[in-house]
């Protein structure tokens, strides 16, 4: 395959200890998201990810994940909640006990995919 597979625009972010954006998780043609988190600090960031429906309330349990410093990984919202059955829309909250910066990714089953925004948390 040659020339380009998709492209998609990240604005600057400022790292924070809590943040949160859209989230959708599919099993079938329907949108699936995912978050990428990148820690710039000196030590281990303790990553808590909270799901909530649109109605805000927690719709499972919470995962914590690690994050090393000066790294960054990714995930599929239905990768960190692997229980949510074959539709689910709400939102992703996340905490870190030290700054990390994230960005969001909305993926259609056709290939096509764009960001969406992160939003602070007081």
């Amino acid at each position: 395959m040659t020339g380009r597979i998709g492209e998609a625009g990240v604005p600057p972010a400022t790292p924070l200890t809590g943040q949160t954006t859209i989230a959708f998780a599919s099993t079938g043609d329907n949108p699936n998201s995912g978050v990428a988190i990148a820690n710039p600090g000196t030590g281990t960031a303790t990553i808590t990810f909270q799901l909530l429906d649109t109605t805000g309330t927690t719709a499972g349990p919470s995962v914590r994940k690690t994050l090393a410093a000066n790294n960054h990984t990714a995930f599929f919202i239905n990768q960190l909640f692997p229980n949510l059955g074959s539709f689910f829309v709400g939102t992703v909250r996340i905490t870190s006990d030290i700054p990390v910066v994230s960005t969001a990714l909305l993926f259609e089953h056709n290939g096509q995919f764009s960001t969406f925004p992160v939003f602070p948390l007081q």
